[in-house]
């Protein structure tokens, strides 16, 4: 891919304008419609060319790969135009134009946001646990783990910047607690359940 775009061509031409010898309101006039024009990009028709040239762009700009679902927005063409203009999907647009090793980490920083987002909201404590809960369309921990390229669930909640989710439990060796002894360190939530069905609780 070329990295002279339509819009790096503009801004060079800008810099010449700056630097050409001519009446200052005209170079002002001059800067100040090709600017809108950068500004302006992409334009209304989407050419093969002009494509090539967004995707070009997004990456200078962003210094990323975009995902499949930031094309119809973020100055990209949609997933319909692609189609129609190229005869190839969006997903297979992006084989196309970037280099694998930025498709593969934008593949792995997806799913680790995703996991992410949905460790916190079911409150895990273990991967089978958020096997369990994890929501309908959520992949499972084996998907996540062979996506990153990790193997362990540990190495997961590390790479995602995550604490493991832990039962809170009573740290003294005994515990009276409204009438109720509890030897042993014990779970606080069967504790509270115990008392709360009216039994004495052994560990």
């Amino acid at each position: 891919m070329s990295e002279l775009t339509r819009k790096t061509a503009l801004l060079e031409a800008v810099e010449l304008v700056k630097n050409a010898e001519l009446p200052q309101e005209h170079k002002n006039e001059l800067i100040q419609k090709l600017m809108l024009c950068a500004e302006e990009l992409p334009f209304a028709k989407w050419t093969e060319e002009a494509i090539y040239d967004a995707c070009s762009q997004f990456l200078i700009d962003h210094g990323r790969v975009p995902s499949i679902s930031e094309f119809d927005r973020a100055g990209l063409p949609s997933h319909t135009v692609v189609k129609r203009r190229l005869g190839i999907t969006v997903r297979q647009l992006r084989l196309r134009c970037y280099p694998q090793e930025l498709l593969e980490e934008i593949n792995r920083e997806t799913y680790i946001e995703a996991f992410r987002e949905e460790y916190r909201r079911c409150g895990a404590r273990t991967q089978k646990e958020y096997d369990r809960k994890r929501e309908s369309g959520q992949p499972c921990t084996q998907t996540i783990l062979k996506a990153t390229g990790l193997k362990r669930w540990s190495e997961l909640l590390d790479m995602a910047g995550l604490e493991p989710t832990r039962s809170k439990r009573i740290s003294k060796r005994e515990t009276t607690m409204e009438g109720y002894t509890v030897s042993a360190t014990y779970p606080w939530d069967k504790l509270m359940e115990a008392i709360k069905q009216d039994r004495e609780v052994t560990a």
